[in-house]
C-alpha cells in the first residue's frame, strides 16, 4: 500500500478514520478543520500527551498552508517546532512556527532573517530551509519550513550515549566537534553569525557512512556582519540580551561597554570552547544558580575556569586550547573556525580522557515526542484512558467488523475506511434547558379522591309543628380578604427583600474590588519608585547594588540604606517580596510584584492574561 493509501486518525477526537490529509467529518473537528494523520505519529503523539499528562496539541491534525501538522517536536524562544508532512509529495518536514510572539513589524523581522539567512547556507552540516511564509490559525502567524532530522538527537544525549563507564570515545568527539566548525566556517565565510551555539542546537545522526553526522540549526538569532549578501531588516533592538547565558560570549552580554562591540564570529567560536570545556570536565566553566550568576562570573575579571580543581587534570595542550578558546578579550581567541579546528585535532588526541556533558533533566525523552521508529530501545506507552482506532467505542448505529487477532485493523485494509456520517443532533430538550412543569403521579395511591355521593333514605313527611318565632333576616357580609403574610406577599415587602439582596451583594462584590484596587495602585506606586532607585541613565545599576540580596526567585530588593544581610526585604500588599530578575528573552532586567497568586508569572504589562506586575530596568 502506498504512504498516501495509509490510513490515519483524526488526532482531536481520536475515533475518526481515514486516509492522512482526509478531513474529519464530525461536527467539532470540522470547525477546525482537523485532518487524519498518520497512525504512527498519532501514537508517538498520543504516548507524549500521556507521560506529561495533558491533551494533544490542539494544533496536531490542522493544515498550515499545504503542510499537515503531526506532532509537536518542542518550544523555542519563537514559537513550537512541529513534525509535518508536506503535501503532495507526503515528505516528512519541520515546520516552525512562530506563534508566541505577536506578529509586529520586529517580529516578521527577525523572522525572514532566520529564514534568509539559512537560505544563503549550502552546507552539509547546516540544516536545510524548504519554504517559509504567513499562515492563519488563532491568528496570524509566521512559519518556517526545514529539514526534518527524524533520528537526529542532540549534541547533549548524542554525547551521553557514547559514555562507556566514565569516559566518551575522544576520536568521536573529535569528528563532531570538527563538523562543528565546519558548519559555523561556512556561515562566518558569508558573514553570518549564528549567536546561540550550544548542544541543544546541535543536532547528531546517523546517515550512511557515517554514524555521527552533524547538523547545525536553529538560526533564529543569526546576525550578518556586512551588507555583501544585500540583506535588508533590522537588526534586534540594542541593549537587548541575544543567546543563552551559559554558552554566550562575555561581548554578547548588554552592557555599557559592550554597546559598542561589534559581534564577529569569534562570539561562536568562545560558545564552542564552553561546550569542550564541559566535554573535558564535565563541569560547567561558569556556574551559577541562576542566569544573572552566570553572567556576574563571566564579567568577572578575577574568574578563572582553568583553576577549578576539575580543571587541574587537563594536559598542558588541552589547558593552553581552552585558555585561547575562553578568552574575554575576542582578539585573544582563534580567529577563524578553521584555526580551532586544527588545534583541536591536537588538543584530542586518542588516548585524552573525556568525561562528557552535563546532563539536564530537560533533555530526557519525556520532554519531547519520540519519533515513530527512531530509537527501538525507547519503549512507546499508551494511554489507557484515550481510545485508539481498534478500541474506540462505536457509535450506535456503527457496527464494528470483527477483525482476527494477528492483523492490525489500521493497515491492513487495502480500501481505506468509508467517511463516517456525523452523529445527529440530540432531541429537545437539550441539556441545560430546565422546564418547570408540574410533578404528575400515576400511581393509584397518588390520585387525588373522588367525591362519591351518598344515597339518602326517603323519610314521610312529619306533621307539622307549631312555628317558632323567627329572628329578623340579616344581610349577607362580604367576603373577608386574608391577612397580610397568609397568601402572596404584598408588592412593598418583596422590593425590600431584592434591595436587601442586592445591598449584600453590592458590599460582598464592591469591598474586594475596592481593595484590589487599592493593591494594584499601591504597587504600581512601589514599583514606579523602586525602579528609579535601582536605574542610573537608563541603565540597570547592576546585581552588585547593595540594595539586592541573592535569592532563588532572582534578587530581593532591600529598603534603602538597609544593612547587608540583616534587613527584610521590601514587600508588596500581599506580602511577597519585590524581586529583580533577568528576562533572557528581552535582555532586560525586570522589577517583578508576583501579584495575588503569590507565585512568578506572565507579567501583565506583557500579557494582559498575566497576574504579575513588572517594570523595566534595561541593560546593566
Amino acid at each position: 500500500m502506498s504512504r498516501t493509501e495509509a490510513n490515519g486518525v483524526c488526532p482531536h477526537c481520536q475515533a475518526y478514520t481515514g486516509p492522512v490529509g482526509t478531513p474529519c467529518i464530525r461536527a467539532a473537528c470540522a470547525e477546525g478543520p482537523y485532518h487524519c494523520i498518520p497512525v504512527d505519529w498519532y501514537d508517538a503523539t498520543r504516548a507524549y500527551s500521556a507521560r506529561k499528562s495533558r491533551p494533544i496539541d490542539p494544533r496536531v491534525g490542522r493544515m498550515v498552508d499545504k503542510y499537515l501538522l503531526c506532532a509537536n517536536l518542542g518550544e523555542g524562544g519563537m514559537g513550537s517546532v512541529y513534525v509535518a508532512i508536506q503535501k503532495p509529495l507526503f515528505r516528512e518536514v519541520a515546520l516552525k512556527l512562530i506563534a508566541d510572539v505577536e506578529l509586529t513589524k520586529h517580529a516578521v523581522g527577525r523572522f525572514e532573517r532566520e529564514a534568509r539567512a539559512i537560505s544563503l547556507l549550502d552546507h552539509p552540516n547546516i540544516v536545510k530551509i524548504y519554504d517559509y511564509g504567513v499562515t492563519q490559525l488563532e491568528r496570524k502567524m509566521p512559519f518556517m519550513v526545514l529539514e526534518y532530522l527524524r533520528h537526529g538527537r542532540t549534541l547533549r544525549k548524542a554525547i551521553g550515549s557514547l559514555r562507556t563507564g566514565e569516559a566518551v570515545d575522544a576520536a568521536v568527539v573529535l569528528r563532531i566537534f570538527q563538523q562543528v566548525l565546519n558548519a559555523l566556517g561556512a556561515a562566518h565565510a558569508v558573514g553570518i553569525i549564528h549567536r546561540d551555539v550550544k548542544p541543544e542546537n546541535i543536532m547528531v545522526l546517523a546517515v550512511h557512512g557515517d554514524p555521527s553526522f552533524v547538523k547545525v540549526l536553529d538560526f533564529g538569532l543569526a546576525r550578518l556582519e556586512s551588507d555583501e549578501t544585500n540583506f535588508e531588516g533590522e537588526d534586534i533592538t540594542a541593549g537587548r540580551l541575544v543567546g543563552t547565558p551559559y554558552y554566550m560570549a562575555p561581548e554578547q552580554i548588554p552592557t555599557r561597554k559592550n554597546a559598542s562591540v561589534t559581534l564577529d564570529g569569534r562570539a561562536d567560536l568562545y560558545a564552542v570552547a564552553v561546550m569542550l570545556y564541559e566535554i573535558l570536565t564535565g563541569t560547567r566553566p561558569f556556574e551559577a544558580p541562576d542566569p544573572l550568576g552566570v553572567l556576574a562570573r563571566k564579567m568577572d575579571p578575577e574568574m578563572d575556569p582553568l583553576a577549578l580543581p576539575v580543571a587541574q587534570n587537563l594536559t598542558k595542550v588541552q589547558r593552553n586550547f581552552l585558555g585561547k578558546g575562553l578568552a574575554r578579550d575576542p582578539e585573544q581567541r582563534f580567529a577563524s573556525a578553521a584555526e580551532m579546528s586544527q588545534a583541536l585535532e591536537q588538543a584530542l588526541n586518542p588516548t585524552t580522557r573525556v568525561v562528557g556533558l552535563v546532563v539536564l533533566g530537560s533533555d530526557d525523552d519525556s520532554d519531547r515526542v519520540v519519533a515513530p521508529g527512531s530509537d527501538p530501545a525507547i519503549p512507546t506507552p499508551t494511554h489507557p484512558e484515550a481510545p485508539t482506532p481498534e478500541t474506540r467505542t462505536p457509535a450506535p448505529t456503527e457496527t464494528v467488523p470483527p477483525s482476527t487477532p494477528a492483523t492490525d485493523a489500521r493497515t491492513s485494509q487495502s480500501v481505506p475506511r468509508p467517511l463516517e456520517p456525523p452523529r445527529e443532533a440530540l432531541p429537545f430538550p437539550s441539556p441545560g434547558l430546565e422546564i418547570d412543569l408540574p410533578e404528575v403521579s400515576t400511581a393509584p395511591w397518588a390520585r387525588p379522591p373522588v367525591a362519591v355521593p351518598t344515597p339518602v333514605a326517603p323519610t314521610r313527611p312529619a306533621s307539622p309543628a307549631p312555628a317558632a318565632p323567627t329572628a329578623p333576616r340579616s344581610r349577607p357580609e362580604p367576603p373577608r380578604s386574608p391577612p397580610p403574610g397568609a397568601g402572596t406577599r404584598s408588592t412593598p415587602d418583596v422590593w425590600k427583600w431584592v434591595l436587601g439582596v442586592g445591598a449584600l451583594a453590592a458590599v460582598l462584590v464592591l469591598i474586594p474590588v475596592g481593595l484590589s484596587w487599592w493593591r494594584l495602585d499601591r504597587v504600581q506606586q512601589e514599583l514606579s519608585t523602586l525602579s528609579q532607585q535601582l536605574t542610573h541613565q537608563g541603565h540597570f545599576v547592576g546585581v552588585a547594588s547593595p540594595r539586592l540580596r541573592p535569592d532563588s526567585g532572582g534578587y530581593l530588593v532591600l529598603p534603602e540604606g538597609a544593612g547587608p544581610g540583616t534587613a527584610e526585604p521590601i514587600r508588596d500588599p500581599w506580602s511577597t517580596p519585590y524581586r529583580v530578575e533577568l528576562d533572557v528573552r528581552r535582555g532586560t532586567y525586570l522589577l517583578r510584584s508576583w501579584g495575588p497568586d503569590r507565585d512568578a508569572g506572565v507579567c501583565r504589562e506583557r500579557d494582559e492574561g498575566g497576574d504579575d506586575l513588572c517594570r523595566e530596568l534595561g541593560p546593566p
